[in-house]
């Protein structure tokens, strides 16, 4: 899988990482995904955006598995909220997703 992540402001760094990438959970991470459509709170600032999809050459690219590397990131740039749009193409037979990473609370902007 394809990974990028797309900083909004260079004071915006990816803070840690939870060790998500081989199965276990950071248990302070409570970063939530929601669909795209779905209304942001007000208090709520993006800080990245992140695309995950195909390179032709992956496997183990179904729909949880991507859904939990958006959250691995979300989590390493410490956002409390992530909008996801997936994205088709007929070509692929890999889950795609665009998302769009916030911090939420009144000193949480990026």
């Amino acid at each position: 899988m394809d990974v990028q992540v797309i900083h909004y402001s260079k004071d915006v760094e990816s803070t840690w990482r939870y060790a998500g990438r081989d199965g276990r959970r950071n248990a302070y991470c409570q970063a939530t995904l929601v669909p795209s459509g779905d209304e942001v709170p007000a208090t709520c600032r993006p800080v990245a955006d992140i695309y995950i999809g195909d390179t032709n050459f992956s496997q183990d690219c179904q729909e949880e598995r991507v859904r939990h590397d958006i959250k691995v990131e979300l989590c390493a740039l410490d956002a409390d909220l992530g909008v996801v749009r997936p994205l088709e193409d007929g070509l692929v037979t890999c889950y795609q997703a665009r998302t769009v990473a916030y911090r939420c609370g009144p000193n949480r902007g990026g």
